[in-house]
């Protein structure tokens, strides 16, 4: 009796043209997921089942809305690949939070120039534009970078953040402008610091 071999979801053609309809359209369960993709520990190390939701899911990401995507995948699926786009939006994330929230000289809110802002450096990628609708076509990380920068770069109501306490700085989506911290915990870990350090400033006084 002939075993029928499983094939490897990380095994896929080299030229990824993809025209199917997905379920996750709603933009804030995308930016999420691409949050949580950000934020995944150990993400080369994933089984081969996770690694292909973990590609499924960058395809759904830089498809946005088009009706077609056209990417070039440079190298095979692995997880030393995935972590490479990984570091790559991560960066992109870390800059388009860290630059926007940096002081100015002379102060003001900062205003993206020829010389100030993520500079994002997309060698042959190209983009499709009919009225209400637009499609890229580039190499995997171009296509992901150039989805990343549309997001942040639409994001007027600055929710995209990272945490501020030191020992996390994960990335996430403000419910609330104000906002500082992932979550409960973190916010309480970095009151709880603060009030310490005070503290043994005032007892070493």
């Amino acid at each position: 009796m002939k075993t029928k071999r499983r094939k490897k979801r990380a095994l896929r053609p080299k030229t990824h043209t993809d025209r199917k309809k997905h379920s996750s359209r709603d933009p804030q369960s995308r930016i999420e997921r691409l949050l949580a993709f950000a934020n995944q520990r150990d993400i080369e190390r994933l089984p081969d089942d996770a690694l292909g939701e973990a590609y499924d899911f960058i395809f759904d990401f830089v498809r946005g809305d088009a009706k077609g995507l056209s990417v070039e995948e440079e190298e095979p699926r692995s997880g030393a690949a995935l972590l490479r786009l990984q570091e790559a939006l991560c960066s992109g994330l870390r800059q388009g939070v860290k630059l926007d929230r940096s002081p100015l000289p002379g102060g003001g809110e900062a205003v993206v120039s020829v010389f100030y802002g993520w500079e994002v450096s997309l060698e042959g990628l190209k983009r499709y534009v009919l009225r209400g609708q637009s499609a890229y076509h580039g190499t995997l990380r171009a296509v992901l970078l150039a989805a990343l920068a549309d997001l942040i770069a639409n994001d007027r109501a600055k929710r995209l953040a990272m945490c501020q306490r030191p020992t996390c700085e994960r990335f996430f989506w403000k419910k609330d402008t104000r906002q500082n911290y992932c979550s409960k915990n973190c916010a309480d870990a970095d009151r709880q610091k603060r009030w310490r350090t005070k503290e043994t400033v005032k007892s070493n006084g």
